[in-house]
């Protein structure tokens, strides 16, 4: 990642660099030495970037939530969720790990009702 911003940041590809608007953002997947970004203009750009630094660079207080070892959702686009599922607005199944629905479910309801 290059640079980041209120909005956006602007992050290195497989095959060169991109901005990524946060409000755009679904969820991110890590994949090997990879992480998939998944936007509401079904796009999938892949991202050279650690998970845990992505942790970092996609901020709760933007409300990314790490909900699995795998996967940061954006509150913003969750439709439903079960203790095991999330919905997203685009119909996707993201999984929450056991140990993490209830700090999901914490941080879902504060982030929506805050």
């Amino acid at each position: 990642m290059q640079t980041k911003n209120e909005d956006f940041i602007i992050a290195q590809t497989i095959t060169g660099f991109c901005k990524i608007n946060f409000a755009d953002v679904i969820y991110l997947e890590a994949q090997n030495k990879h992480v998939n970004v998944y936007l509401t203009n079904g796009s999938i750009p892949k991202i050279r970037e650690s998970f845990s630094k992505c942790e970092e660079l996609f901020p709760k207080e933007l409300g990314f939530h790490k909900c699995h070892r795998s996967y940061i959702v954006n509150l913003n686009h969750v439709r439903e969720f079960t203790k095991t599922l999330i919905v997203t607005d685009t119909n996707d199944l993201i999984p929450i790990s056991r140990n993490s629905y209830t700090a999901f479910k914490e941080t879902y309801l504060g982030f929506m009702f805050h």
